[in-house]
């Protein structure tokens, strides 16, 4: 590193440590910020006191939820906690980055190592007089010279670290290939008589340099123990606090914001054009490796996705990339209709694809800074452009800061107890990383709800990054994902409550997105108002559907969303219309802006004057549609209460309700082979909560599902046939209705309830409480088929796939939440409690 690169991350060390020390309130004390030495690390869980494969024992499971459950409404806290409750069973480590394939070559600094490990054996040969030392010495220049080779090139090698410079430079590289190195080394050093002097002139002119900490100006961070996804990131490490001043969460996420946005100045472009090649390199990188993989798994469908993400990617997928800021957040998708095997197969490539990237990109960037150098100093932009709201973090940083920040505290308490008492009064005694962002990489886990959403819903087009049509084209979502995107978090905070920065960039970026008049974006548009259009008549008007202002588009888009998020509303024509009725009804005051009056006052001031009507609408267009949709949430709790099921005998419903799942359940007995009816849904999500002796009202108030489902597997009887006499047989049943009614290619017998139920928002006069159709391929296939109660029922295991199947397509964010929460409920409290 030149001095003049040492200076910059000194500089940027103190604009850290000026952030946190702006704060209101000051801290009592500023914890110091410094730069360290750069390296390749990976955090993961490592299993000590269970095995990982020990399905016996997940008794851990419980314990790390109750530790988050008393953390109450906190989030932070509850990661915390949880982080603690999982060292009793697991290993924290902080090593190198794995690499998954047993033939993926090894990353730089474990050659390295490798090549210390080899020059001291080559010293000790020599001192111990074995033969062949000369040869052995030979192997390990060849070895050297293979490593300058993955750390620099010919055209970056004026770039490079000083070091690695100086060890070229011995070597005579590149005017020799790396492969030729030895032999051209031994034309003047043939001498096997001066081996020693040999191995002393090695030692200072070509170990010593490629030992030098200069040599890569960023570090390679793998987090493996983040829960929704594995992140991997490109960064430059500082340091914060010590042992007289520790640095707690807030001022650690505050210093990395700070750092992060100091190093991504507007007026490089040279950083960005890098940036953006060092995407299309790993685009290239895993295209090369799907068309591999397709190979493997005999297969034509996509296998990854890869995508820039955040606001870079919004401003070129809207023709302005020079408007993109801080740090380039990206996204892999591995496709999740994979089998199990072939998905985790893939994921091993992948991970050792973007591990080996990194390890190469931490030299590149080194090279890029000496080649900047001369204008890394010039002043950075005023401090208060700089300011930094710890709450307006990104996922992958906010994400990040927590994995890391559960390592470090781990680290504390063993610290703590191989020292004594001595050191508890401390919090924290150990210096904290704080990070400087280059690239992050976020790879979706199998079975999440995000893989199975992003997977199906987003598009990418390739486009022209900073610099226009001659610039690298980087591979970004089209308009609409950003669309849904800004609303889920909108809609978040709506949900808790919570005003803030990211709040109002969040809105403000709607509005925008929602103005261009970007062709993909109108077709979507499109799209959600004539959905609208063709289910909610009556809304369409009263909420102004089809204006051209960004407040309508946005009302037909999540009013959509609310439809599509209920694929089998075709069952419930009359439930439709009763929401058609109640939006007409009341919307007047959902569109009104009392509601959310206190939470606009805290962020009006973040918005420019000029977008703020807008921007405003938009807010209230959103909370109109989160209340209804928190409303049929609620009325989906009332719903299952009153409907009952084993475990709410006493529900007067319940009775001829229970009456007509038998009926239907007898016929499996008639003729095995006919097929097979069985209950399914949240009934059955229920009855496997109360079956593992754990609390169905959990699962119950998360109000994912109302009616009762009974799915028929198709055996030699059509669907049609072996519905078409069902209406006679329950209609004998007192108290309920049966009708068979067809929709194009489907076909369900629904059940009604001969009286209302009472306490709805939406209330039908004879709702639905029972629906019989088919099982649909995907998801709603049982697997392996429980018995309980006497009834077939959906093993869990199938009914978390079921859940998390329908929050990925429930493009409302509370409807995607509660099915959500059920999927973790049925998936953690359920399957993944202790099983003897």
């Amino acid at each position: 590193m030149t001095n003049l690169v040492e200076d910059y991350f000194e500089g940027l060390a103190k604009t850290a440590f000026d952030a946190v020390k702006a704060q209101d309130p000051p801290l009592p004390k500023n914890p110091p910020v410094f730069d360290t030495d750069q390296n390749a690390r990976a955090s993961a869980w490592t299993a000590i006191a269970v095995h990982p494969m020990s399905v016996m024992e997940t008794e851990y499971v419980s314990v790390v939820h109750a530790a988050e459950k008393r953390a109450g409404n906190n989030p932070e806290q509850a990661k915390e906690n949880a982080f603690e409750a999982m060292s009793q069973f697991f290993s924290l480590a902080a090593d190198a980055p794995p690499l998954l394939q047993p033939d993926t070559d090894p990353l730089i600094e474990e050659r390295q190592k490798s090549l210390l490990a080899f020059f001291d054996l080559v010293e000790d040969m020599q001192a111990e007089g074995v033969p062949d030392v000369y040869d052995a010495l030979l192997s390990l220049i060849s070895d050297a010279a293979r490593l300058i080779a993955l750390m620099t090139t010919a055209d970056e090698l004026d770039f490079a670290g000083t070091g690695v410079q100086d060890a070229a430079g011995y070597l005579g590289m590149f005017d020799v290939s790396a492969d030729e190195a030895a032999d051209k080394w031994a034309e003047t050093h043939e001498d096997k008589g001066k081996t020693a002097d040999y191995i002393k002139d090695v030692a200072k002119n070509l170990i010593d340099p490629l030992k030098k900490p200069e040599n890569a100006v960023a570090s390679a961070r793998s987090l493996y123990n983040i829960e929704p996804f594995y992140l991997f990131r490109l960064m430059h490490r500082f340091l914060g606090g010590d042992q007289a001043v520790p640095m707690d969460l807030n001022s650690k996420g505050i210093a990395s914001g700070a750092a992060t946005g100091a190093m991504h100045r507007a007026d490089w472009e040279w950083l960005a054009r890098w940036h953006q090649k060092q995407i299309v390199d790993l685009k290239t990188r895993l295209t090369t490796l799907q068309s591999v993989l397709k190979v493997q798994f005999e297969t034509d469908q996509d296998i990854i996705h890869f995508f820039l993400k955040g606001g870079r990617a919004m401003y070129t997928a809207l023709g302005d990339a020079k408007k993109g800021k801080n740090d380039w957040d990206t996204g892999i998708l591995i496709n999740p209709n994979l089998l199990p095997e072939q998905w985790y197969q893939a994921f091993a490539a992948v991970n050792d694809t973007v591990v080996t990237f990194l390890d190469q990109a931490r030299f590149g960037y080194t090279a890029l800074l000496n080649k900047h150098k001369n204008v890394l100093n010039i002043p950075p932009p005023p401090m208060a452009s700089l300011a930094v709201d710890p709450t307006d973090m990104r996922d992958f940083t906010r994400f990040g800061l927590m994995a890391e920040h559960g390592e470090e505290s781990l680290q504390d308490a063993q610290l703590r107890q191989r020292n004594g008492a001595a050191l508890a009064v401390h919090k924290r005694n150990r210096t904290v990383g704080i990070n400087g962002e280059l690239i992050d990489i976020g790879i979706s886990k199998r079975g999440s709800v995000e893989l199975i959403e992003h997977w199906h819903d987003i598009n990418i087009v390739d486009l022209p990054g900073v610099g226009g049509d001659d610039a690298e084209k980087i591979p970004v979502p089209t308009l609409p994902y950003f669309v849904d995107d800004f609303s889920t978090i909108i809609r978040e905070a709506l949900t808790n409550g919570t005003a803030d920065r990211k709040l109002a960039k969040r809105l403000v970026r709607l509005n925008l997105v929602l103005n261009s008049d970007d062709a993909t974006l109108a077709r979507a548009v499109a799209k959600a108002n004539q959905t609208v259009r063709d289910t909610l008549p009556k809304a369409t008007t009263a909420f102004g559907v089809g204006d051209r202002n960004t407040a309508a588009k946005l009302k037909g888009w999540v009013l959509a969303g609310l439809v599509n998020s209920m694929p089998y509303a075709w069952t419930r024509p009359g439930w439709i219309a009763k929401l058609d009725d109640y939006l007409q009804t009341n919307a007047a005051a959902l569109l009104s802006a009392g509601p959310i009056d206190a939470l606009w006052r805290q962020i009006e001031r973040s918005i420019d004057v000029s977008d703020r009507p807008a921007v405003k609408n938009l807010l209230i267009a959103q909370n109109a549609i989160s209340t209804v949709s928190r409303r049929i949430v609620a009325d989906n709790v009332i719903y299952a209460q009153a409907i009952g099921g084993p475990e709410l005998a006493d529900v007067p419903l319940w009775k001829p309700v229970k009456a007509a799942i038998e009926s239907v359940i007898s016929l499996n007995a008639v003729n095995p082979t006919f097929g097979l009816f069985y209950v399914s849904g949240g009934l059955a999500g229920r009855m496997q909560t109360a079956h593992a002796k754990q609390p169905s009202n959990d699962l119950l108030s998360m109000g994912a599902t109302d009616v009762v489902e009974i799915l028929y597997r198709t055996g030699s009887v059509h669907p049609v046939w072996a519905f078409r006499n069902l209406p006679t047989r329950l209609n004998a049943i007192p108290g309920i209705t049966a009708d068979l009614i067809e929709n194009r290619d489907h076909i369900a017998v629904v059940v009604r309830s001969d009286t209302p139920i009472n306490g709805l928002t939406i209330s039908p006069d004879k709702p639905v409480v029972l629906v019989i159709r088919a099982e649909e391929k995907g998801s709603e296939i049982a697997r392996i088929m429980d018995h309980v109660d006497g009834w077939p029922v959906a093993s869990t295991r199938d009914l978390v796939r079921l859940f998390t199947d329908r929050a990925a397509h429930s493009h409302d964010f509370d409807l995607r939440l509660s099915r959500k929460k059920s999927a973790e409920f049925l998936l953690s409290d359920v399957l993944g409690r202790q099983l003897l």
